[in-house]
């Protein structure tokens, strides 16, 4: 039982490395869409994207080693749960679970409110261009048209960008 649990608190030791890293990527995305560096900004997600991956595997592993102390502890592995395991542990193990899991708590808190804001971040940048876009291609243009037999007349229509023929 004691090489499952060191197995385990070496996996949840892992994971909260792992989502610290995606918390300070998610930090530098934050700087790197104020500065609209979409290069760098590729870049970051598809390390954002190996973290996930990395998590993936951690989260399967602990899922294993977890079910593996369930059953030595005669529960059921779908309701273990920190609370639940803490119960069966001493001291010193309790103290390492409470301490992980304020760790990822606080970690997966200040992620969320690190993603809320990118995201709010990223809606406005796409709105500006959305808006700057209308203007470009709304713009109204003054001039005149040709009529049927050469005449021409006054237009107060708009001008696009793009060369469109209905």
């Amino acid at each position: 039982m004691q090489n499952m649990l060191n197995e385990l608190f070496d996996i949840l030791g892992q994971q909260v490395r792992v989502y610290e890293n995606i918390l300070k990527l998610s930090k530098d995305k934050t700087e790197i869409i104020v500065a609209g560096k979409v290069a760098e900004l590729e870049n970051l997600v598809k390390l954002e994207q190996a973290l996930v991956v990395q998590i993936g595997r951690l989260e399967q592993q602990r899922e294993v080693i977890a079910g593996k102390i369930a059953a030595i502890l005669k529960l059921d592995k779908q309701s273990l749960t920190i609370s639940t395991l803490m119960k069966h542990l001493d001291k010193s193990q309790q103290e390492f679970l409470k301490s992980y899991e304020q760790k990822m708590t606080k970690i997966l808190d200040e992620l969320k409110n690190t993603n809320d804001l990118n995201a709010k971040l990223i809606k406005h940048s796409l709105e500006y261009i959305e808006f700057s876009m209308n203007v470009i291609t709304n713009a109204s243009v003054p001039g005149n048209v040709y009529e049927g037999k050469g005449n021409t007349r006054e237009s107060r229509g708009t001008k696009s960008i793009f060369d469109v023929k209905l």
